[in-house]
C-alpha cells in the first residue's frame, strides 16, 4: 500500500527525468580503469566454462548446494544476501565477502559478475553508496563481453538515467529480435521513446509488452498501470483520435477490463465528451471499487466547472473515511488543478497535524512541494516521511530523495 503513495497522482516522478550520468566527451569517464582497491590478486575464478558441456548443476563452493551449471559463486553469494533478513546482524559481512567475489569474477572476464556490481552500485544496494560513475563503468564491461544480455544491461542502464537514449534504442531493438517476448525490454524500448517525446512509439512497445505478459498475472497488471498512467499524461499531446485508439487497443486486448474501461472514461472527460464519460461510469456501478468512481464523478464536475459542487463531494467522501490517503490526494489535485495552492498547502497542514503516523501525509505535503518547485521543503518531507515508513517503503523514499538532491545540486 505505501509502496503506491510514492506513485501520487501527480506523478512528481516525471520531473525527475534529466540525466545524471556524464555525456558527450564526459564519457571518457566511463573508461577510467578499476581503482587500486578493486583489485583482487589473491581470486581463484569458481566457474568454468567447459562444465556447461558436462552437466547442467553443480555443486556450489559457497553453499554446497546444487545450483544451475552457469551459476557463479559470486552469484550464490548475491542471492544469499538479498534474502538475509533486513535487520541482519551479519549482513555487513555478507556484503563485504559477496562484492569481493563479485569484483574477482568480474576481473577475471564473467560478464554476469559485472551486472551484479553495477546493479549494488547504482542503486546503493545493502547500506553502500550510491556511485552512477561506478555502476556504468561494470554495466559498460558486461556490455563489451559480447553477451546480448550484457549490451540489453548496459542500454536499460542508460535509459534509467535519461542518457544516450538514441542509443540505447538501437541496441534494444536489436537484441529484442532476438528475444521478443521480453516484455521488460519492451517497457524499457516504451520508456526512452517516452523520454524522447515519441508517444505513439512509447505505447506500441508497452502494448507488445502488455501482450506478451501472462494473463492476470502482477507483471500485466503493472504494465497495464503504467500503460494508463502515461496515457492520460500524454492525452493532449497525442490528441483525442490518438488516445482513445490506444485505449480500444488495450481494451480489445482485454475484454471486459473494468480498470480499462474507467480510464477511458477519464479519457473522454479530458476531452469534453461528459456523456460518454458519465456512461462508463454508469457501467462500472456495482462492479468497481466505490472510492475511485466517486472521486472521478467529482472530478467529472469540476471539468464541467462546477468546482463547488467538486469540492463538496469530495468533501462528503473525506467526512465519511478522513484517513483515506486516494480521497485526501483527489483533495488536494482538485485544489492545485484550480489553483488554489495555499489552501491545498493547508489541507496537506491539517492532514498531518491530525495523524498519528504521518507517513502518508508528508508524502501528500512532500508531493505538493515538488510540483511547487520548492525542492528544499519537498526534501524535508521525505525525510520526515523515511523516519515513520516501513521497511519495504523506505527504498522508494530514498530514491525520491536521491532525485531531490540531484535536482538541487544541478541548480547550484
Amino acid at each position: 500500500m505505501l509502496k503506491l503513495l510514492i506513485v501520487f497522482l501527480f506523478s512528481w516522478a516525471l520531473l525527475f527525468f534529466h540525466s545524471c550520468m556524464p555525456g558527450g566527451d564526459q564519457r571518457q569517464l566511463l573508461s577510467l580503469s578499476r581503482a587500486e582497491n578493486d583489485v583482487i590478486r589473491d581470486y581463484t575464478p569458481s566457474f568454468s566454462t567447459a562444465e556447461f558441456f558436462m552437466a547442467t548443476t553443480k555443486r556450489c563452493p559457497h553453499c554446497d548446494k546444487l545450483v544451475e551449471i552457469h551459476t557463479s559463486e559470486g552469484e550464490c553469494m548475491f542471492r544469499e544476501l538479498w534474502q538475509e533478513p533486513y535487520h541482519s546482524t551479519r549482513k555487513k559481512e555478507m556484503f563485504r565477502a559477496t562484492r569481493k567475489q563479485l569484483r574477482g569474477e568480474a576481473a577475471a572476464g564473467y560478464g554476469p559478475a559485472n551486472f551484479l556490481l553495477g546493479l549494488i552500485a547504482e542503486n546503493g544496494l545493502f547500506d553502500s553508496r550510491p556511485d552512477i560513475i561506478t555502476a556504468a563503468r561494470h554495466y559498460r564491461l558486461f556490455a563489451e563481453s559480447g553477451n546480448p544480455q550484457g549490451k540489453a544491461a548496459l542500454a536499460c542502464f542508460w535509459i534509467r538515467q535519461s542518457d544516450n537514449l538514441t542509443e540505447a534504442l538501437e541496441i534494444l531493438q536489436t537484441v529484442i529480435k532476438e528475444d521478443p517476448r521480453n516484455t521488460e525490454l519492451h517497457m524499457y524500448i516504451s520508456q526512452a521513446h517516452t523520454l524522447l517525446n515519441q508517444h505513439k512509439a512509447a505505447f506500441e512497445a508497452a502494448k507488445k509488452a502488455y501482450y506478451y505478459s501472462p494473463a492476470a498475472s502482477a507483471e500485466r497488471q503493472n504494465i497495464e498501470n503504467v500503460f494508463v498512467e502515461k496515457l492520460l499524461i500524454a492525452a493532449q499531446s497525442l490528441g483525442e483520435k490518438e488516445a482513445l485508439a490506444q485505449i480500444a487497443d488495450m481494451i480489445y486486448l482485454s475484454p471486459g477490463n473494468q480498470k480499462l474501461i474507467f480510464a477511458r472514461s477519464n479519457l473522454y472527460a479530458i476531452f469534453g465528451k461528459f456523456d460518454l464519460a458519465e456512461q462508463d461510469l454508469n457501467s462500472l456501478k456495482n462492479q468497481y471499487n466505490r472510492i475511485p468512481l466517486l472521486i472521478a464523478r467529482a472530478k467529472l464536475r469540476n471539468a464541467q466547472k462546477n468546482f463547488e459542487g467538486a469540492k463538496q463531494d469530495i468533501k462528503s467522501l473525506m467526512k465519511n473515511d478522513p484517513d483515506n490517503f486516494f480521497v485526501r490526494a483527489a483533495m488536494l489535485e482538485l485544489l492545485v488543478t484550480n489553483r488554489k495552492i495555499k489552501e491545498a498547502l493547508a489541507a496537506a497542514d491539517s492532514f498531518i497535524r491530525a495523524d498519528k503516523d504521518k507517513t502518508s501525509a508528508y508524502l501528500l505535503r512532500a508531493n505538493l512541494h515538488v510540483l511547487n518547485q520548492n525542492l528544499n521543503d519537498a526534501l524535508a518531507d521525505f525525510k520526515k516521511a523515511r523516519t515513520t515508513a516501513n521497511k519495504e517503503t523506505i527504498p522508494d523514499i530514498d530514491e525520491a530523495i536521491r532525485s531531490i538532491e540531484q535536482q538541487l545540486l544541478f541548480k547550484e
